[in-house]
């Protein structure tokens, strides 16, 4: 009777120990709801899920498994305090705690974490192999983990994966790898997990993983991703997601270009802000986002909100206190025992543009230095070297196979050569009495071969000679045709200048207006300097053709002749040009007159090819021994091929330049080419005067579509006494 009664009582602890492994149940149920806790106040208050995190891994004396997610959820909150050491320990005693593949699986993705802010990429990709190894064996078992919490883990360890993949591919640049990674993941699976759901919409806004079929779509949907993040987390109190919401769109917004599109395209949007919205407010949203951090305790995002604010100050040119915010920056990175590479290389990047703007040149090519030191250190694929281990234990297994299938085949290898030696002395008759026939065969065919072979030559000399002088005949037909047009052109050139000149001087008498018919005055003037201007370039070019152009060198102010280029800038106005001609103080030694003829053929040129509201700047920079004379604009632009023709070929047919790229109302109205030639004829000119202007050099640098700068090189010259010009 007391044996069945001890049976009896023990019965109902054995099934409830079996039920939950051997943990008590009251121990099971308050560790799960420590740990939900945790990972409840993980975005909103990392004291908080540390205090029940750890609270969780006291309670748990019997239960592995929850010991295990406690350790998880311990290791993230050491993660977001920088301290990697101990969250590498805490995820790595996981393994010791549980045979739980599904906390093994969440412990490999928080090392993959800790591997990608620390640019240990070949361990990253050791964690990662590891992770896909258990992921596969879970899907090999689909009902492994059927409990509610379980599937809500594992539903988290899927798309942590994800999302943590994305952001490794989108810090190394591979884009490709990181949009299938972010594109795994289901949203509407994580409806229940508001923490993954906010992670993953700040995810796809902040690192360019948004789809569209234009940049403009793109830009509008990663501000929509970012913005809702921003109002699902203000709404839970995710002060974590909040805070990193209002950074992304203080970076989308950095610009004044992009805020103002932006401000046009989401004001709805950016008025939930209750400030005003003009240029600040990206600075705003930065400073909120920077004390939001601070009250989360997150100093790698304290560093990034940090950055924002100096990349904004910088941007507005604003560089003293840029500098101050961007060493704050640094600060909060540095005093960590853990490096963090990434981080590290926004910050020295943007000090870069600091110093720079500050005209600290050392400072700012320190910077940039470090800052492409830390790129190539930590942007290196090195997944191969994380599969070496694993294809060594492959290649093991393969080598046992191989002696294998090498004994099978030796043993049929010794029976080939057996039947194969029996061959090969029947073989060996009949070659050699097949090799005499060939030999005799050879030595006929190459003596006649040899006799064909010199009278080919001997034609081949003959009609090459004959060829090369049809080619120059018809190279010289082309150059002289291609002159022949010039000519054509620049004479033809002249007739519309003329036809207004007699338009406008038929229109004086009914003019009245004193102010009116002095612009009159001034308009027909400015059409005879034109037609003056096409014949001097013709005058010009027929002389440095006949080589008759003589140089007046002196050494005068380049500023006298900036000073007369400026009075020229009505013909800019009428097309709605800004016209901006730089001072400056450099002295060159040249002739005025050709420098001056230089200058006004490329500004003229900046002009017809440079559309209305575009800007054209003349300016001068100083080199070593010469001065380097510019004509920037923001016109049509050329392509390398034009680029190639105009620097490199002597004479050349000016219809083809920009035949391609051009719209048809401005190839209409090409000019000659003698301009551009003349400009390279005086450079020629001036090498052939003195070993004094070796340095002088006529370029052209150009982007299709965004403008072009042409430019040439003079010496530099020594003011006169009292600033006068010398002979």
């Amino acid at each position: 009777m007391n044996k069945s009664l001890i049976v009896f009582y023990l019965l109902p602890l054995a099934l409830l120990c079996s039920c939950v492994g051997f943990a008590p149940a009251d121990e099971v149920c308050r560790v799960d709801s420590l740990n939900r806790v945790a990972y409840q106040w993980r975005y909103r208050n990392v004291d908080s899920s540390f205090l029940a995190a750890r609270q969780a891994f006291t309670a748990a004396k019997h239960d592995d498994d929850g010991k295990a997610e406690a350790s998880n959820h311990l290791a993230f909150c050491s993660f977001i305090r920088l301290d990697f050491q101990q969250a590498a320990q805490y995820h790595k005693t996981v393994s010791h705690l549980t045979q739980n593949e599904l906390e093994r699986l969440i412990a490999d993705i928080g090392m993959m974490k800790i591997c990608q802010r620390q640019a240990l990429n070949k361990e990253y990709y050791d964690y990662r192999n590891s992770a896909l190894r258990r992921l596969k064996r879970i899907d090999e078992d689909p009902n492994l983990f059927s409990g509610l919490h379980e599937r809500e883990r594992l539903i988290y360890a899927r798309s942590e994966f994800c999302i943590v993949s994305a952001v490794y591919y989108y810090y190394l640049q591979q884009s490709e790898e990181a949009f299938g990674s972010i594109d795994e993941v289901d949203p509407n699976m994580l409806e229940a997990d508001t923490n993954q759901l906010l992670y993953y919409h700040y995810i796809k806004g902040a690192s360019e993983l948004c789809v569209g079929d234009t940049r403009d779509e793109r830009r509008l949907r990663e501000f929509d991703e970012l913005y809702t993040t921003w109002r699902m987390a203000a709404a839970g109190d995710y002060l974590y997601f909040e805070a990193n919401g209002m950074q992304g769109l203080a970076n989308l917004m950095i610009s004044e270009e992009n805020y103002a599109y932006f401000r046009d395209r989401r004001s709805y949007a950016l008025k939930q802000f209750d400030v005003p919205s003009d240029s600040l407010l990206p600075l705003f949203l930065a400073r909120q986002a920077l004390q939001k951090f601070r009250q989360y305790g997150d100093n790698y995002q304290i560093a990034g909100a940090y950055v924002s604010i100096g990349k904004y100050l910088n941007r507005h040119e604003r560089y003293a206190e840029a500098l101050d915010t961007l060493k704050r920056a640094l600060l909060c990175v540095s005093d960590t025992l853990n490096p963090v590479p990434e981080c590290m290389s926004r910050i020295r990047d943007q000090l870069s543009v600091t110093y720079a703007g500050l005209g600290m040149k050392r400072e700012s090519d320190i910077n940039r230095n470090s800052y492409l030191d830390i790129l190539e250190d930590t942007r290196q694929d090195r997944e191969q070297e994380s599969r070496y281990q694993a294809l060594q234990a492959e290649a093991h297994r393969l080598s046992l196979l191989t002696v294998a299938v090498m004994a099978g085949f030796i043993g049929v290898g010794l029976l080939f050569w057996l039947f194969n030696r029996r061959g090969q002395r029947r073989d060996r008759i009949y070659l050699q009495h097949l090799r005499e026939l060939i030999d005799t065969a050879c030595s006929t065919w190459m003596r006649e071969n040899d006799q064909t072979a010199l009278l080919l030559a001997d034609e081949q000399r003959r009609l090459e000679k004959q060829r090369y002088i049809y080619e120059q005949h018809i190279a010289e037909g082309k150059r002289q045709n291609v002159v022949k047009r010039a000519c054509l052109a620049i004479v033809t050139g002249i007739t519309p200048y003329i036809d207004r000149i007699i338009n406008e001087v038929r229109k004086l008498p009914g003019v009245t207006a004193s102010r009116m018919k002095a612009e009159k005055y001034q308009y027909i003037d400015e059409l005879v300097t034109t037609i003056n201007e096409y014949n001097d370039i013709l005058a010009d070019w027929i002389k440095l053709r006949q080589g008759t152009v003589s140089l007046h060198i002196e050494t005068f102010a380049l500023n006298e002749l900036f000073d007369l280029l400026r009075k020229g800038s009505r013909a800019f106005e009428l097309r709605r040009q800004t016209f901006e001609v730089t001072p400056t103080t450099a002295w060159v030694k040249a002739d005025r007159a050709l420098t001056l003829f230089m200058i006004n053929t490329l500004s003229d040129n900046a002009r017809k090819y440079t559309p209305q509201g575009g800007h054209i700047q003349i300016y001068a920079t100083l080199k070593e021994s010469s001065v380097e004379i510019s004509v920037a604009d923001t016109g049509y632009g050329l392509s390398v091929e034009d680029v190639e023709r105009i620097t490199n070929e002597k004479v050349y047919n000016p219809q083809e330049i920009g035949s391609n790229t051009l719209k048809e109302e401005v190839r209409k109205h090409k000019g000659s080419g003698f301009g551009l030639m003349n400009c390279r004829g005086i450079i020629e000119k001036y090498h052939k005067t003195s070993d004094a202007f070796r340095e002088c050099t006529f370029g052209v640098e150009s982007t299709l579509g965004k403008g072009s700068r042409f430019y040439f090189r003079l010496p530099t010259g020594k003011a006169g006494k009292n600033g006068t010009s010398m002979q």
